[in-house]
């Protein structure tokens, strides 16, 4: 890496992506289930192609799948992405993918492979990687085993138990110099392709590279079983949040319950306005063109007038910069009422309001909702309620109004 933050390598990508996902026992292949809208290996993909200096995606998969793909690729944006027909097994599809990087990249110096299923790779990892491939011939990362490996023999009897200090759980991503696994895959033999799994060992039996295994972080690991998935869901929404905060002026204590509520969750404000400036005089002061989740606080709504103008605040608020991507815009409506005042009143206009925002606004990739409460109740259990939306921000919800009594 330069100091001005470039590669002084050629880097590309293969993903194998063929697998059923048997393990799943679900209709569809697992790097195909949706996860905020979205497929699980459109999150991969958009940790590899949001880095600058890799040049290329090659993505390998069954027949049935590469319109899927393709379609994908461009409602992402993803151009550097390409879809090709993988093989039967893994080695046969990263082998494939392997040569078709090559003629789409001539003089690559790295190819990193990765699995589609391992969508929370971080850069960091990325590159140590690709410059430890890059000086040595190969690299990848592993993590400690958590449970004792043991053999038995076909009588289901114990034969043999491993020490786990002197053994690792092999990960992903793994890189290597092109010349290195292009030479360890021309000399593979049927066997290798049928039932082999590891690229590493590859290159040291057939080109005599020995890889050097970097010790990896905690998020390396892959979606096999439905369990894993729900947890994949929630730590990829929470880790592309980014929060504002703004109209809570008058309500210190509510903006300090819904921060509170957000750190315990692992979450931080992206940026806190206390004022009722729009989203486009706040980027005069600061930069929050990153932010995808807006809390809008609305106090003191004591009549049918305030509620009408609603919309056109919304309006307003409304972001400038493109579409995330991989997460929708979400804003939350947070409607005080004032004491005194009936706030079942108010239920049916706000309501009829939010579903009319949601449906103007689907589109375009934006979810609305609304928490309706008294300017008296306990700002803890309106800070739950702004919380809970924003962690589970469902698509098939956006439009309605919860009510904190």
């Amino acid at each position: 890496m330069t100091n001005n933050g470039e590669m002084k390598m050629r880097v590309g990508v293969v993903l194998p992506a063929a697998g059923c996902g048997e393990r799943m026992n679900m209709p569809m292949p697992k790097q195909f289930y949706e996860i905020n809208g979205r497929p699980l290996i459109a999150y991969t993909i958009d940790c590899f192609h949001k880095i600058q200096w890799i040049e290329h995606i090659v993505i390998s998969t069954c027949m049935d799948h590469i319109d899927m793909l393709k379609d994908m690729a461009s409602r992402f944006g993803f151009g550097k992405v390409s879809v090709i027909h993988g093989g039967l097994t893994r080695h046969q599809s990263i082998h494939l993918g392997l040569k078709s990087l090559q003629h789409i990249c001539n003089n690559l110096d790295v190819v990193i492979v990765h699995d589609a299923v391992r969508p929370l790779v971080s850069s960091d990892v990325i590159q140590k990687v690709a410059e430890m491939a890059h000086l040595h011939g190969a690299a990848g990362v592993c993590r400690p085993l958590i449970s004792t490996v043991i053999a038995r023999n076909e009588d289901q009897k114990l034969v043999e138990s491993l020490d786990r200090t002197r053994y690792v759980a092999s990960e992903m991503p793994q890189g290597f110099q092109t010349s290195v696994i292009s030479a360890a895959y021309d000399k593979c033999t049927s066997e290798d392709f049928d039932h082999g799994t590891e690229c590493l060992l590859l290159a040291m039996k057939y080109v005599g590279v020995h890889g050097i295994i970097l010790d990896g972080s905690p998020d390396l690991w892959k979606v096999t079983y439905k369990k894993d998935l729900y947890a994949a869901e929630s730590v990829l929404r929470e880790r592309m949040l980014r929060i504002v905060l703004t109209g809570c002026k008058n309500h210190p204590d509510l903006a300090g319950s819904i921060r509170e509520e957000l750190e315990s969750c692992h979450l931080k404000i992206f940026e806190h306005h206390s004022s009722s400036k729009t989203l486009s005089e706040m980027g005069d002061d600061v930069d929050v063109s990153g932010a995808n989740t807006f809390i809008m606080v609305h106090s003191e709504v004591t009549s049918m007038d305030t509620v009408n103008k609603v919309y056109a605040v919304h309006s307003q608020f409304l972001p400038s910069w493109p579409h995330p991507g991989m997460i929708d815009f979400t804003f939350i409506h947070v409607f005080l009422v004032s004491e005194g005042e009936n706030i079942l009143k108010y239920q049916t206009a706000l309501s009829q309001i939010l579903m009319k925002m949601a449906a103007d606004s689907q589109d375009n990739g934006i979810l609305v909702f609304g928490v309706l409460a008294l300017e008296n109740n306990p700002v803890s259990k309106v800070g739950k309620m702004v919380s809970s939306l924003v962690r589970r921000a469902v698509p098939e919800f956006s439009g309605q109004l919860y009510l904190v009594l």
